[in-house]
Parts: C-alpha cells; structure tokens; sequence
C-alpha cells in the first residue's frame, strides 16, 4: 500500500437501478434464447430420453460457433464501452459482425448442408435421427451469434434496456409456443421455435440498431454483403461442381471453403493483418466516427 499508494478503501459509485436493471435484463434474454428449446423438450416430451439425447448432441454442434463468438464480445465491450452513442459502434459492430460472417457461419452453413456426415463423424449411427433438428438449429444459431453482437454494442454504451425488452418479450413468446407445440412435435417443434425466436430477435435488435445509423453506414453495409453473397455464391459453387463430379461431401467442402476464404481476401472482405494485430488494436483510441 506504501510502495504504490493505494488504498483499500474510497468512494463506491453503484449504478441505478435502471442500468443494472436493464444488463440483467438483457442477459437473462440471451440465456433464455440460448437454451429454452432444450429445457421445454426435457419437460414437454413425455419422457423421451434418447430423443432428448439426440437433440442434445445437435445443440454442442450447433453451439460451437456460438460460443467462438463470445470470445470476441468481451473485446466489442473493450473498444465501445468510451464511446457516447450507439450511432458510433458502427465501425467496431461492422468489424465484429464481418468476422462472425466470414469465419463461423461457415461451420454453420456445413451444418445446414451435411449434418448427417458431421454427426457421424463424431457420434454413434443412431444419433443420425437429430440430422433434421441439427440443420434447423444451425440456423437458429447463425442468428444468434448476430443477436449477441448488436446485444454487447447496446450494453456497452449503456443502453442495455433495449436488448432487455426486446430478448425478454421474444423468449416469453417462445415460451408459451413451446409449450403448446413440443408435446406434439416434439424435436421438430423445438429447433423450429429456437429458430423462430432468434431471427426475431434478429430482426428486431437489427432494425432498432439500423435506425440509429446514418445513410453512409448502411450503404457501406450493403456494398459489403454483396460482396459477401459473392464470395459465398463462388464458394458454394465449387463445392456443388465438386460434390457432383465425385460425390464426395468431404472434398467438396475441402475444395469450396479455400475458394471461399480466397475470395473474400481478394474482395477485401478480410484483412490478415487486422486480425494478427488485434492486441495492439485494443491500445489505440477508439473508433468514434462510424466511417
């Protein structure tokens, strides 16, 4: 205490009621999104166990890109929490968004597209029957990484009351529709109101936090997702070409994903260099001009 001059004890400023409130809130909506599915099929399936395994197996699949995507929240809360608008995270949540997109939606889309040959790579032949609700949940959690992006950008400029109201009004929605549609469609009808939820949660988060940019931002986010769709439409492309010449899912993915990841460096979609000086980009002033 001598040698650094610091002291044990100061002033303690505790946040209002409101903000706290409001983060509480807004976590609550992401946890309920993130596992209401699984927790409604354990109760409303009659005691299914092996369906709810199957189920479960699909969702530590689906999840793997998800939680990939944490790993960059804590740094999106690092370089947006000094900034004093929500109109000004634009170049931060387009950084963070076009990550997500380029590098885990990928991993999705494979789920999407084979998730029979990806469950059984890694699990025993009778938990193919989660192939269907593997694909479904693949899309509901390619929303969901982009619900926690614009969910983290809203909390760190302290306008966590907005991912609260909105999370915490779709996940009581989804609550009620899977009471009533788990007992009959069971797995179906679970993975089917995760995704339902979650592209509403989508839509509604993206449409608060579009309408707080200006003209520029939004053109500049057009111009790049079409240069995504190409990158991805030329990715896909080889693969098919692939799969159907040899009929091996395997090499088709191994051949489409280099072309994607080319692709996307050759349209500038993504830059190495920013993301192996990542460290350093956290020690520099934060982006406040949104261009």
């Amino acid at each position: 205490m001598r040698m650094f001059a610091m002291r044990p004890w100061g002033a303690i400023r505790r946040p209002s009621i409101r903000v706290a409130s409001g983060m509480f809130g807004a976590l609550l909506g992401m946890g309920l999104l993130l596992n209401l599915d699984i927790v409604a099929l354990k109760l409303f399936s009659d005691g299914a166990r092996a369906m709810v395994g199957y189920y479960q197996a699909s969702i530590v699949l689906a999840n793997m890109p998800y939680y990939l995507a944490t790993a960059m929240i804590p740094i999106l809360f690092t370089q947006i929490a000094r900034l004093k608008g929500v109109a000004q995270t634009s170049a931060a949540v387009g950084e963070a968004c076009g990550l997500a997109l380029i590098l885990l939606m990928p991993i999705e889309g494979v789920l999407v597209a084979a998730p029979e040959t990806v469950l059984g790579m890694l699990f025993p032949h009778s938990y193919m029957a989660g192939a269907s609700a593997l694909r479904i949940l693949a899309l509901g959690n390619s929303a969901l990484i982009l619900v926690a992006i614009l969910s983290a950008a809203f909390q760190a400029v302290g306008k966590a009351h907005i991912p609260a109201r909105i999370l915490v009004a779709i996940v009581t929605c989804e609550a009620i529709m899977l009471w009533k549609i788990v007992p009959i469609w069971h797995a179906q009808g679970a993975s089917s109101m995760f995704l339902a939820a979650t592209a509403s949660a989508l839509l509604v988060l993206g449409t608060s936090y579009i309408s707080t940019l200006g003209l520029k931002a939004a053109q500049h986010a057009g111009l790049w997702l079409m240069k995504y769709a190409i990158a991805l439409a030329i990715g896909i492309l080889v693969g098919i070409i692939v799969f159907g010449a040899g009929g091996n899912i395997l090499l088709a993915m191994g051949l489409g994903g280099p072309c994607y990841l080319a692709t996307a460096l050759r349209l500038g979609l993504l830059h190495l260099a920013s993301l192996t000086s990542r460290k350093a980009t956290l020690q520099q002033v934060p982006l406040a001009t949104g261009e």
